[in-house]
């Protein structure tokens, strides 16, 4: 969330007749000014559980697919008010687009997405003990609700400047995604808005992560900002 403070200061100035010097002192009023206060809740304390996986399950020599999970995220305001979110990988220095060249069905309408056309949109998931990169996932923004209402998500690279459609839904940092009427490209005021995250995951070989040896750990991290628009 973006909040400002402005900082006014304001000089007193006393004095009096005759030789007596002049004396001064320095008020400062601060404060500050707020949007209305929205709130980000994320189902199942956020976390995308692929569950307990073995290695002899996947392949030894290709990158495997993972499939979708979903989760639910609600923001709430007090008012109405134009609200945008933000996705944040945490662990980007871990992402290897290379390893996983496409991930399956993970746009918000089931199709592929490739490394080559979108590599900005993978998202690490850690490192296996023996250093390599386990693989990526992809966030896309799906099914979205304002006020019990189906709305649509648009997108903006600017800013919030100007926005357009996002049929894809593919989070990425630095993209703004908010609620509109469906057809339209103007941000809504919400209270209560709804969206899923949908969660979309590939590992790299087994053999690069020593998979057959060592325990592996999915290690992904993301932070959803809200930004007032």
């Amino acid at each position: 969330m973006h909040f400002h403070t402005r900082l006014l200061g304001l000089l007193l100035a006393t004095g009096s007749l005759g030789a007596a010097a002049q004396q001064s002192a320095e008020v400062t009023v601060s404060g500050s000014v707020t949007p209305v206060p929205c709130n980000v809740v994320l189902a199942g304390n956020g976390v995308a559980d692929f569950g307990a996986l073995v290695a002899s399950d996947f392949s030894a020599t290709d990158p495997n697919q993972l499939g979708s999970q979903f989760i639910g995220t609600t923001v709430t305001c007090t008012s109405g008010t134009q609200v945008a979110i933000e996705v944040t990988d945490n662990n980007s220095a871990t992402a290897a687009p290379d390893n996983t060249p496409i991930i399956v069905g993970a746009t918000a309408t089931g199709n592929n997405v490739a490394s080559s056309a979108s590599a900005s949109s993978f998202m690490g998931m850690g490192t296996a003990p023996n250093g390599a990169a386990i693989g990526n996932y992809i966030i896309a923004v799906t099914n979205a609700i304002s006020d019990s209402t189906p709305a649509e998500m648009i997108r903006s690279e600017d800013s919030g400047a100007t926005w357009a459609a996002a049929a894809h839904g593919v989070a990425r940092e630095n993209i703004y995604y908010t609620w509109a009427t469906p057809g339209q490209t103007a941000p809504l005021s919400v209270s209560t808005a709804t969206i899923d995250l949908k969660v979309t995951a590939a590992m790299d070989d087994m053999t690069t992560m020593n998979a057959d040896a060592d325990n592996i750990t999915l290690a992904g991290s993301a932070t959803l900002t809200l930004v007032y628009l």
